[in-house]
């Protein structure tokens, strides 16, 4: 939560998108990781860490501004590295240009598309995913429920 709430229309950062997909990954692995956080360190760090470690984020996002609003791009970005590609099996198709506004071959842009194939990503109601604007707590909800149950994917 953001406080006392949850904060629905409230925008993800950075710092609360690499904790979201060290969990998850943690949780797929079962590793037991400990995050707790060692005195004198920002509450994010031990995700940092794991992350950095498990190869969910490299050098760009270990050394990011972790309070900045994540863009979607991002987030996708993120958070596809935090399950391996048999977890993230296609059940949609998506050639490349489904998404008009995201490259299909760029490193974000490929998660974005293996995200879109898994039914975890839908896009907008335009036909386009808006990877620059900011993703909300209700939208990051929405994709973390897809990644954790494979039953809740949607079929495009």
């Amino acid at each position: 939560g953001s406080g006392e709430k949850f904060d629905a229309n409230g925008n993800m950062t950075i710092a609360q998108t690499i904790t979201i997909a060290s969990r998850i990954h943690s949780l797929y692995y079962k590793d037991g990781f400990d995050f707790t956080v060692s005195e004198g360190d920002e509450w994010y760090q031990p995700y940092v860490d794991y992350a950095y470690d498990n190869k969910i984020i490299g050098d760009k996002y270990k050394n990011s501004n972790m309070n900045a609003k994540a863009a979607r791009l991002e987030f996708a970005e993120i958070l596809s590295n935090s399950l391996p590609d048999k977890a993230l099996a296609a059940i949609n198709e998506a050639p490349a240009g489904t998404l008009p506004d995201v490259s299909a071959v760029s490193d974000a842009g490929k998660a974005v598309y293996k995200l879109y194939k898994a039914g975890i990503l839908t896009g907008s109601d335009d036909g386009k995913f808006h990877p620059a604007n900011s993703i909300s707590r209700a939208e990051a909800a929405a994709v973390i429920t897809r990644m954790a149950d494979s039953s809740q994917r949607i079929t495009l």
